[in-house]
Order: structure tokens, then C-alpha cells, then sequence
């Protein structure tokens, strides 16, 4: 396929917006060290135990970036719908197989375990949903095979609904603005209310004692309509940045980011974790994302960072897996190590993960994520134009 216009547009585009390529990195990592992090409880404190939310993050960076890429194609031509699956397919796809396939030992030793009944019925559907991007909407399915992959699931989702939104919400941002702040409001006085019903004053996050706790948390964290309002809110945050990038200047936006966040920490025992935990926490990403996308120089476009923040889609779902396995070779072979030494585990662990994600990044993300359109839309397809196919979207 030639070159077009709007693909060398795409391509000088994610150039520009280098600075939030490279804050995927440090999402990436929010989200490991909120993993590896009880194992050195020193390092687990309210800003870690709040890793979680990098989530959110990436839901409304994935509507930032899609709608910039994407904001002036025209979804009703077929070729172009095409085009934009097709890139979506080969810059998610392989690296996502891929982690299934190695956490799929780790979930059938889980399964193995489980007592025969209905939660370990749910979790063998897995086997079948995960590798179709479905898992997220079957609670006792969502989190089984490499259980970060249940937002990969949740992404699927939002993309096959982008090219229905995108048009509407950069239309007319505002109101679309009004009505997912309704919505999550709805969404989440309902979630709020079931889990009073099932588990009154307890954790959403972990220790859930039966199955219908666990089957509600599921719901309540995972089910991709619930995380919608995060996703067009990305959207509709390029909608209003676009019409006035020089409004959200990055020192105004970073002060309102650092205040966000420094609220949210410190209130964080006081807000209820439903809304924390499903998009409360857009307070904090929305200025840092506005900020981010106004740079053009400074740490964050640096070459280095911009490669970091280029593996963090591998690094967000090969390191539960690094995660479980070192825990399963620590039991087998070194007899409590980790416990007898957990800052120098997490340590080891994180640079493991850093290791894991880049080679992955150049032996199996990159090259395919240029040659499945080739296949696929059986034309050469340019460096430049498969710049903009995979985007800069988690």
C-alpha cells in the first residue's frame, strides 16, 4: 500500500506526541511495582497500593491517541475501516498471544487447584475466551490466564466502537463531556451498591472470601462497559486540546497533575474504591495527558525514553508472568530466598520484566506489527505508514 497523505501525517503526529509515548513507561511500571510490590511491604505504600489506577491511564491515552491518528478518516469507507482494524490486529495481537501462551501454564496449575464447581467452570472458559479478547466480560473468566490481559480485552471493546464515537465526540466534546460524566456516575453507584450487598466494608482489590465476592469484584473491576467512560474521555480530552493546544501549557498541566495526585494519595483511605479504582483517578492522568501532548522537548521526548516507553506494552503484560514464574522457581529451587531477601527479589524481578519486554518489543512486536498489514492488505506498506498503524496507544 502507498503512502498516504493522512498516514504521513499520522507519522509526524506520533512524533509530536513523544512525551506521552515515553509516560507509558512510567504506567507500565505503576502498575508492576503495584505486582511485585507486596513482597517488599516497605515499598507498598499508599502511592503503590494505588498502582492499579495506571490503568485508567491507559484507557484514556488510548482514546487521546486513536482520536489524534484517526480524527479525519472516514469510517464509512470500507477501505479505511479496513485499514484501521488491520492496525489495531498487528500491533495487539502478536505480542498478546504471546503472553497467553506463557502464562497459560501458570493458569492451568491455578485451574488444577480450584474445587470443581462453578467458579472452576468459569475459569476453564477462559481457555476459549482469552485468546478471542472476551475473557473481560464473563466474570470468573477475566482474570485467569495472565490477568493483566483482561484490559486488552476491555481495549477490543473500545475499538470496535472508536470509529462510531470519534466523529460525534470531537464534534461537539462538552456535551459528550456531560454525558460520561453522567454515566460513570450511574455505573458507578450501581457497582458501589452491589458490592455493599456482597461484601460490605470489604476490599475490592483482594481477599474475597466466597464466590460470589469474587464474581462481583470481577464485574465491578473488568467488564469493559464499566471502563467505557475512561476511554471516551480520552477522546474527548483531544477533542478540546485540538481546538487550543497553547491553553495546556506543561508546567500548568504538571501543577495540576502533581496537586491531583498529592490529593488523591492522601484521601485515598477516605474514597470509596470503586470510584478509585474505575476512573476517579482521571482527575490526575487528564492534566498530565493534556500537558504531555503540548511538549515538544525536554526528558521525556529524549530518545531514551521514547524506547521505554515503546516496550511498555510488553512490559505491561510480560511482567505478571516474569512475576509467577520466579515465584514458582523460588519455590522448587531456592527454598525462600525471596522472603529472606525481597528487596533484592523486586529488584531483580523489575530488571527481568525491563529485559523480557524489550526483546519482545524487537523480535516479535515491531517486525509484526509491519508485516501483518503487508499480509493483510497484500500491498507494501511504508515504515511511515505503519508508524501511524500501530499508533502510540497502549
Amino acid at each position: 500500500m502507498a503512502e498516504t497523505p493522512v498516514a504521513a501525517k499520522g507519522h509526524r503526529a506520533a512524533k509530536d506526541l513523544a512525551a506521552l509515548t515515553s509516560l507509558r513507561f512510567f504506567a507500565a511500571m505503576y502498575v508492576l511495582l503495584f505486582h511485585y510490590g507486596p513482597i517488599y511491604p516497605p515499598l507498598y505504600s499508599g502511592f503503590i497500593r494505588t498502582g492499579y489506577t495506571g490503568v485508567t491511564f491507559f484507557f484514556i491515552l488510548s482514546g487521546f491517541i486513536l482520536a489524534h491518528n484517526y480524527h479525519r478518516v472516514d469510517f464509512k469507507e470500507r477501505n479505511d475501516l479496513y485499514r484501521y482494524f488491520t492496525a489495531r490486529l498487528s500491533r495487539i495481537y502478536p505480542v498478546y498471544i504471546l503472553s497467553l501462551l506463557v502464562g497459560a501454564p501458570f493458569a492451568v496449575a491455578m485451574i488444577n487447584k480450584m474445587p470443581s464447581g462453578g467458579l472452576a467452570t468459569l475459569a476453564a472458559s477462559s481457555g476459549l475466551l482469552t485468546p478471542l479478547g472476551l475473557q473481560a466480560w464473563l466474570p470468573g473468566a477475566s482474570c485467569v490466564i495472565n490477568c493483566p490481559s483482561w484490559s486488552i480485552s476491555v481495549e477490543f471493546f473500545f475499538y470496535m466502537l472508536f470509529p462510531f464515537l470519534v466523529r460525534p465526540v470531537m464534534v461537539n466534546p462538552w456535551r459528550w463531556l456531560t454525558f460520561i460524566l453522567g454515566f460513570w456516575t450511574l455505573i458507578c453507584s450501581g457497582y458501589s451498591w452491589l458490592w455493599d450487598i456482597v461484601a460490605p466494608g470489604g476490599s475490592l482489590i483482594s481477599g474475597h472470601e466466597n464466590p460470589e465476592q469474587i464474581l462481583a469484584a470481577e464485574m465491578i473491576k473488568y467488564f469493559p462497559a464499566g471502563r467505557l467512560p475512561e476511554f471516551v474521555l480520552g477522546i474527548v480530552l483531544y477533542a478540546i486540546w485540538k481546538r487550543d493546544p497553547a491553553r495546556f501549557g506543561p508546567k500548568l498541566a504538571s501543577l495540576a497533575f502533581v496537586v491531583a495526585a498529592i490529593a488523591i494519595v492522601m484521601l485515598t483511605d477516605r474514597i470509596p474504591v470503586v470510584l478509585l479504582h474505575n476512573g476517579l483517578t482521571a482527575v490526575v492522568w487528564a492534566p498530565l495527558i493534556l500537558g504531555a501532548a503540548s511538549m515538544r522537548g525536554g526528558p521525556l521526548c529524549s530518545p531514551v525514553m521514547v524506547f521505554l516507553g515503546r516496550i511498555s506494552f510488553a512490559l505491561y503484560l510480560f511482567h505478571f508472568p516474569v512475576l509467577l514464574a520466579c515465584l514458582a522457581l523460588e519455590k522448587r529451587l531456592f527454598d525462600g530466598q525471596i522472603a529472606q531477601h525481597p528487596a533484592t527479589a523486586v529488584v531483580s524481578m523489575t530488571l527481568l520484566a525491563l529485559i523480557t519486554a524489550a526483546l519482545v518489543f524487537v523480535l516479535v512486536e515491531e517486525p509484526l506489527r509491519r508485516r501483518i498489514p503487508r499480509l493483510l492488505l497484500r500491498a507494501d506498506v511504508s515504515p511511515t505508514a505503519t508508524a501511524r498503524a500501530g499508533g502510540s496507544d497502549q
